[in-house]
């Protein structure tokens, strides 16, 4: 009878709702058993990755000898204040080898202000940090640096939890446990460890965007919004992290088949929220450079140096003036292709595992994405997000690939979980053909990266 089939209907979704609790609270438990094992990786992979770089920064000679000198002008005024008061001299330390490339620029920023145009290339998040860390250490540079290390450490190691959490949900069924534990170990020993070490921006951008995932993962993707918005205030990047609780909030919404207008206001509210820190940090630099108060001084730095020269810059007058944009075109030569030269294959060919791999994700969770958004109805959370990751994915990539130094895509997607799932889910095959070059790559990345990072050689 129709009645009776109801109830066998009712009653298969029940079992079916059952099973799904059953494996999340089989998840769960194994999350919680393995957390300390995660931990334990993520912590000696840190203390691998800090002393190969002082290592090879005490044997090998820097490249780019310019910037070891901005490094050590940089402290020498603070220096000279602390031997006058009796402080002990300075000796190079662990962190003086990770502080390297854009840590010199957080570092200035954070000791001297903006000093001039180019240093809006660089958020605020991690000036914040390194601000904090110096005021702790009663402004002493040394032990400051140390301080930054360290919780740049302990940033790390939580997020290997969010990241072995997040990988044990969106991993494939079966077997789930060995490659949700593999993508781990690849997490915390990937081609970019070094700038997960470093003073640079990745990690606390890893910890909170992760932390944001974790959130929409259990089903409280409203709660995620402040987490993506702090992780947007370390990265520009970070506007695109809005995919992740936009999509999943568009999807679940129509799985439960809320107004369009309410979807709607939803999706406005979160694309703002987290459009916010990059649009603020652009109104700072209008501001500096462009506003009226900015014209006067001009104005009257070009009399007092009998100028007759008082035009403003130029991208002042653009019909979205954006200083983030004219000074990664102006000083790094970032724009649309403008990297596609034959002198930057080297560049190309640096960060062609990365678009490998990457692209292979993207291709191996097609089926999954294109069910979810067929039908939003039968998904899950984790389709869902997974989903709205890959979005996430799929665009950094092409907005590196085309508008920015190719090279930055190896530590851009380095808190992307699908593309450690790939790789361990390819690690997982016996016998395939895979399974030694991404051994190579992993393995060749991680040590090659604190030997070039440390001495100033290009890198990724």
């Amino acid at each position: 009878t129709t009645w009776e089939e109801g109830g066998v209907g009712r009653a298969a979704k029940g079992d079916k709702e059952v099973k799904c609790m059953s494996d999340l609270q089989h998840q769960e438990c194994r999350y919680r058993r393995r957390a300390p094992v995660v931990v334990l990786l993520a912590a000696v992979s840190r203390v691998i990755t800090q002393y190969l770089a002082f290592f090879f920064d005490g044997v090998v000679d820097d490249y780019d000898v310019s910037s070891s000198l901005q490094r050590r002008v940089n402290l020498t005024s603070l220096l000279q204040g602390l031997r006058q008061h009796g402080e002990e001299p300075y000796t190079h330390t662990v962190a003086d080898s990770l502080w390297r490339w854009d840590a010199l620029h957080f570092e200035s920023i954070a000791l001297y202000g903006r000093y001039a145009e180019k240093s809006f290339a660089f958020f605020p998040g991690q000036i914040r940090i390194i601000q904090a860390a110096n005021w702790f250490a009663g402004n002493n540079p040394e032990k400051g640096r140390a301080l930054v290390v360290n919780v740049q450490f302990i940033l790390f190691c939580l997020s290997s939890l969010l990241f072995y959490r997040i990988a044990t949900r969106l991993a494939p069924p079966s077997p789930r446990s060995v490659v949700s534990l593999t993508a781990c170990v690849l997490y915390c020993f990937q081609p970019a460890s070094i700038f997960l070490s470093s003073a640079y921006s990745e990690t606390p951008y890893a910890f909170f965007s992760l932390a944001g995932t974790t959130l929409c993962l259990d089903g409280y993707w409203l709660l995620s919004i402040p987490l993506f918005f702090i992780a947007a205030t370390f990265r520009s990047n970070g506007l695109l992290l809005a995919a992740i609780p936009v999509l999943s909030c568009h999807l679940l919404t129509s799985k439960h088949l809320l107004r369009p207008s309410f979807r709607a206001v939803l999706v406005a509210a979160i694309s703002t929220a987290i459009a916010f820190p990059l649009c603020f940090h652009s109104w700072n630099g209008y501001d500096d450079y462009c506003s009226e108060s900015a014209r006067d001084r001009v104005h009257s730095l070009m009399k007092t140096t009998a100028s007759n020269n008082t035009t403003m810059r130029s991208w002042c007058d653009s019909s979205i003036p954006s200083i983030y944009s004219h000074v990664q075109s102006e000083y790094w030569g970032v724009g649309w292709f403008k990297y596609y030269e034959l002198k930057q294959l080297p560049n190309f060919l640096l960060a062609s595992p990365t678009y490998a791999l990457s692209t292979a994700t993207l291709i191996t969770f097609l089926p999954v994405m294109s069910r979810t958004l067929s039908l939003p109805r039968d998904m899950t959370v984790s389709d869902a997000v997974m989903t709205s990751s890959l979005l996430y994915g799929a665009l950094l990539m092409i907005t590196i690939l085309t508008s920015a130094h190719v090279q930055i895509i190896t530590r851009s997607l380095s808190s992307f979980p699908p593309i450690f799932i790939m790789a361990a889910e390819l690690l997982s095959r016996q016998g395939s053909l895979w399974r030694p070059i991404i051994a190579t790559y992993f393995v060749t990345f991680f040590l090659l990266g604190p030997l070039m990072f440390s001495n100033f050689y290009p890198w990724t």
